[in-house]
């Protein structure tokens, strides 16, 4: 298998580079061989658990795209589709979705319409109501490396010349057709999922980052050292900053969890390292002003659990998990401190004193407050597991309902990765078996790589081992646009990974449906083409699982229990 190449946009465009803070998953170019379909027959589960994977705009029209399908042009209701559905998961873009989902009735409403499937992407859903804020941006003489930091700076209000307020973005845009206000992580679900448990992935960027400067003239940035106890931390300046016992990842995974009240469903700890791992439950946060040297922080702050993330605001959450060019804030990636100042505003930061995580400004905060409060920043939960799976394989485990489980997992990708022996698949789905993904980041025309931990949660030998139960079209060799769709039924087992919080053993079933759409981009960089492939990409799913006496629609029914 090829490695992918990555292209997360980042926040700083000249007329080469990209600007935004979404991450562009670019699979292997391999063309797949044909799969077999393969008739299964066998017994509902009595329950499921589903799986919303990141890719921004992309994920969100195609996750739209198979509910739309299963509610049968508005003849259903999300509440009968979900109806055997336990626990949601989600990550970046697919965050964006599973929260407008479980808290938006006009969202809702919508996806219910019985028209939703032939003007979901053109006008009345959620990405044809995209692209219209977006054509409503002046930013259509833009070129393509300016564009789309032109239409997020039009609706934040702000204008950096690095980077975009990230959660601003996210709210008056992303959020603009559905608001969600003030609402919090605790606040009631809609009804149909008000027993269905909400989880958010996101990571904690924790080595050397920054989380503001005085000004540019001086190289006084604010930043911080996040090193697992019991090692300290070791700042050294812009000679690089580290941990006592040596570097740490760049970042470890986090939840965001949303629990019905009255629910006895335990949450998931905020950090998983620091609820599995057998020798600390600390993080030592050290924290500096001077990046010229420093040998000792100038302040300490351990960081450990419970954690309680009940007041955070929906939408916030939903940013921190699609913070994809929040990345940068992390001069370890950058390997600069004045190019990770202009990417800073991308991750969103976080004061978590008093044993509660909660929204904070970091911007003139002086360094003895953000100590205090001890501030740190989250970005995209991807570089821990763009699919969402692990998380909610920690959360089935820790609630004692693991054993046997159901996870239908939604995927997509820009191209697909073909597995000698199994089925294609997209790498997110392919890392959670062990397949070697390396993670980076363009900046400048530069790559710059994100140091993860493990993220092989499932032995390796499904992965090799078990062909497609149905793909669409057919016969791949006949279709040259890259265009597929793949179900795949594997029986796992779980791999111990102590940072994912993973015991081994679990044995379940991963119901994976990928959708691998070459010409759609995570994100609309020159606006019309881009909403174009989205509305093309939503049909192709959407006739898809239709075809063939809806073969795929079947199967999608009976993996969510229908």
């Amino acid at each position: 298998m090829k490695t992918r190449s990555i292209l997360r946009f980042t926040a700083l465009f000249s007329s080469s580079i990209l600007v935004l803070t979404v991450f562009l998953f670019v699979g292997c170019k391999d063309k797949a061989p044909k799969e077999e379909n393969v008739l299964v027959t066998a017994e509902p589960p009595q329950k499921v658990h589903v799986a919303f994977a990141g890719g921004g705009w992309r994920a969100h029209t195609a996750h739209s795209a198979w509910t739309i399908s299963l509610l049968d042009n508005g003849n259903k209701k999300v509440s009968d589709v979900f109806s055997s559905v336990g626990t949601l998961s989600s990550n970046s873009g697919g965050s964006w979705f599973s929260t407008m989902l479980t808290f938006s009735s006009d969202f809702v409403s919508d996806l219910e319409a019985k028209d939703a499937a032939s003007t979901w992407a053109t006008s009345s859903g959620w990405i044809g109501k995209q692209r219209q804020l977006f054509d409503a941006a002046p930013c259509g003489s833009e070129p393509e490396g300016i564009y789309l930091e032109c239409v997020f700076d039009y609706y934040t209000n702000k204008s950096y010349t690095g980077g975009t307020y990230w959660k601003l973005m996210v709210e008056n845009l992303v959020f603009k057709s559905y608001p969600l206000g003030s609402t919090t992580l605790s606040d009631p679900h809609l009804p149909w999922a008000a027993d269905k448990p909400l989880l958010l992935a996101s990571t904690l960027l924790t080595n050397t980052v920054v989380l503001n400067s005085e000004d540019n003239a001086t190289n006084n940035h604010r930043y911080y050292q996040a090193c697992l106890a019991p090692s300290e931390t070791v700042l050294n300046g812009d000679s690089g900053s580290n941990c006592s016992d040596g570097r740490p990842p760049d970042v470890t995974p986090a939840t965001f969890s949303s629990i019905p009240s009255g629910s006895s469903y335990q949450p998931s700890p905020f950090f998983a390292e620091l609820g599995t791992n057998t020798q600390s439950g600390t993080f030592n946060l050290g924290y500096t002003a001077d990046y010229v040297v420093e040998d000792a922080p100038k302040f300490t702050e351990p960081l450990k659990l419970p954690l309680r993330d009940s007041g955070v605001p929906v939408m916030t959450a939903a940013a921190a998990s699609s913070a994809a060019g929040g990345f940068g804030a992390s001069e370890h990636i950058t390997g600069d401190f004045d190019l990770s100042y202009l990417f800073e505003d991308n991750a969103v930061s976080f004061g978590m004193s008093g044993g509660a995580v909660n929204y904070v400004d970091a911007k003139g905060l002086d360094l003895k407050t953000l100590s205090n409060q001890k501030v740190v920043r989250l970005a995209d939960g991807g570089a821990a597991d763009n699919s969402g799976v692990a998380q909610l394989v920690r959360s089935l485990q820790l609630n004692n309902q693991a054993d046997g489980f159901h996870i239908v997992a939604f995927d997509n990708v820009s191209d697909i990765t073909t597995v000698a022996g199994g089925a294609n698949v997209g790498v997110d789905i392919a890392s959670l078996f062990g397949y070697k993904d390396p993670l980076c980041v363009n900046l400048k025309l530069t790559k710059y790589c994100i140091e993860t931990p493990d993220l092989q949660i499932f032995e390796v030998a499904p992965l090799t081992g078990t062909k497609a139960t149905w793909t669409h079209p057919l016969n791949l060799k006949d279709d040259k646009s890259g265009n597929q769709l793949v179900y795949t039924k594997y029986e796992v087992t779980t791999k111990a990974n102590p940072a994912l919080g993973i015991a081994g053993g679990t044995k379940g079933t991963l119901h994976s449906f990928t959708c691998a759409y070459p010409k759609a981009f995570t994100a609309p960089i020159d606006g019309d083409t881009n909403f174009d492939a989205y509305s093309n990409m939503f049909t192709f799913i959407n006739s898809g699982l239709n075809a063939n006496q809806a073969e795929g629609l079947q199967y999608l029914q009976a993996a969510l229990g229908l």
